[in-house]
């Protein structure tokens, strides 16, 4: 056999099994969740100031141990979250048109079918955040 040839043949095998061992440690990244003024619980990969580390199992963030205080602040921010979805879907109904900005606060009125999306949105958002309640 041609000598290189085995050496082309031992960089690939050596550059596949790197690369088939690394790839568990990128999909371990911490996870940082943290609450906006408005109630909200957000989730990133990256800490900001008032973040708290998410415990992560196979990729996927693990509900809290239980513990009464932990549950019932999940409970309020769920039930927040809820009203805030409620009225988001009030609001759009409610209204003949609706206007976004975009990020240099230029506006923009959405066209109907962008509206009745949003408004699929937002009563997706209900149902997912108020389970047993609906709009």
């Amino acid at each position: 056999m041609d000598p290189l040839f085995r050496t082309t043949a031992r960089t690939i095998a050596l550059i596949s099994a790197i690369a088939l061992l690394s790839a568990p440690l990128a999909q371990a990244r911490d996870i940082y969740r943290w609450v906006d003024e408005e109630g909200v619980a957000h989730y990133g990969d990256r800490p900001t100031p008032g973040s708290e580390p998410v415990p992560v199992r196979n990729g996927k963030p693990v509900a809290p141990s239980g513990k009464d205080a932990e549950s019932e602040e999940m409970a309020k921010l769920r039930e927040n979250q809820c009203q805030l979805a409620k009225t988001r879907y009030a609001e759009y109904n409610a209204s003949a048109r609706m206007v976004e900005k975009d990020d240099f606060g230029k506006e923009r009125e959405l066209s109907a079918e962008e509206r009745l999306q949003a408004i699929a949105k937002a009563k997706s958002d209900v149902e997912a955040y108020c389970a047993s309640d609906q709009p």
